[in-house]
């Protein structure tokens, strides 16, 4: 009778965990139908968007620097305070740019003391007549700026490196416009 006793409390204990299983299976089946889809998405803050493109934008000038020939095309980042501000603006230009930047306030400068009678008048004519501004420059190094462009999509294409930085620079910036701006 024992026996018997162990075996119809071992068949129940069987068959309860048989219909346990069953159920669990069930309700795991039951909940994959149920829940949809989550997907998280990063939500990025504009400051870490320009600190990723500033990260590519290294990238790109640091290995197009270490690559191209003519050191007038090479790209130097600096941060430097605005006009009447103390705040930090990032810029990055090309040698060439800087160059010819630095002989128009050599420019400035000589005339401004050229007229010794009346450093006033001869600063005024020296901006007036010498002083190029930044949209003047850019206009004036356009043939300048071709030049490089092309220099950089020649080395780009001859060096996988160069193109990736290039690509990657390029989809931040797409994603920051589409994206990014979303949240400022």
């Amino acid at each position: 009778m024992m026996k018997l006793m162990i075996i119809l409390a071992c068949f129940f204990a069987c068959m309860s965990a048989h219909v346990y299983a069953q159920e669990v299976d069930a309700n795991t089946q039951e909940s994959k139908v149920l829940i949809d889809e989550i997907v998280v998405t990063e939500i990025r803050s504009p400051r870490l968007w320009r600190l990723n493109i500033e990260r590519a934008e290294d990238d790109v000038y640091q290995l197009f620097n270490r690559l191209v020939d003519n050191d007038d095309y090479r790209v130097e980042c600096r941060r430097e305070g605005t006009t009447q501000s103390r705040i930090l603006v990032r810029s990055c230009e090309p040698i060439f740019v800087s160059k010819r930047r630095a002989l128009n306030t050599r420019n400035v400068i000589v005339d401004w003391r050229s007229d010794e009678e009346d450093p006033v008048r001869g600063m005024e004519n020296a901006i007036n007549n010498k002083h190029v501004t930044d949209s003047e420059l850019q206009h004036e190094l356009v043939g300048k700026y071709e030049e490089m462009n092309q220099a950089m999509l020649k080395l780009a294409l001859e060096n996988p490196d160069l193109m990736r930085a290039l690509e990657r620079l390029g989809a931040l910036r797409a994603a920051y416009l589409q994206h990014g701006t979303q949240h400022e």
